[in-house]
């Protein structure tokens, strides 16, 4: 997320931008920032906006993409003030697809993280609390994608089969593949383990948040 992506250019996500969201787009640049999404922000027609790029497979589907920023928008609307709502395209819903990925926008807020030793002062504390308490107390919306474990137990033999051969894709491909070959049965007791919390989890849904 670091590096622009290769697969889309910023003229492409201007002009899906203004074509969906804003009337005009004036500037547009892109942010190293996220973990799983490229970023942009872009301005135009009085407006700033945060645009995400979502890539579908293999954490997401169309729907269940557009589920969740529909969602998150649900909750906006029940009067929760933490969730800074996407804002919808004009045709109503909350993602576009531009072919590599699905398109959402979300206004953009200035701010900052807290530092560490802010993060742990009581009133932040509080804050926090409350804003958790709030949510668990929400019915959630209709539409969000049922949490699903993310690996099955093939997954380490899988990860050996897949590290077999050199990889040549950066600089640092054969470094990453050396690593996780070395650890093949480390992560097979991690993921032994993780089923383990997810059957104990789904055993317990009617719980769940």
């Amino acid at each position: 997320m670091l590096s622009r992506p290769a697969f889309i250019d910023d003229d492409a996500i201007a002009h899906a931008v203004a074509a969906h969201w804003l009337p005009e787009v004036t500037e547009i640049g892109y942010l190293p920032w996220g973990f799983g999404a490229h970023h942009w922000r872009v301005s135009g027609g009085g407006a700033t906006v945060f645009v995400t790029l979502d890539q579908l497979a293999p954490r997401h589907t169309a729907a269940s993409l557009e589920g969740a920023y529909a969602g998150a928008a649900a909750l906006a609307a029940t009067g929760l003030p933490a969730v800074c709502a996407p804002l919808p395209a004009r045709s109503g819903r909350f993602t576009v697809d531009v072919g590599p990925g699905a398109l959402s926008v979300t206004p953009w807020l200035q701010g900052r993280s807290p530092t560490e030793a802010q993060a742990r002062e009581p009133r932040h504390v509080q804050e926090v609390v409350r804003t958790l308490d709030a949510l668990h107390r929400t019915p959630p919306p209709d539409g969000l994608r049922s949490w699903t474990p993310q690996v099955g137990p093939e997954f380490a033999e899988d990860l050996r089969a897949r590290t077999a051969q050199p990889w040549t894709s950066g600089p640092l491909a054969e470094q990453a593949r050396e690593a996780l070959a070395a650890h093949i049965d480390p992560i097979r007791h991690w993921t032994d383990r993780y089923l383990e919390l997810t059957n104990k989890a789904l055993s317990q849904r009617n719980s769940w948040v």
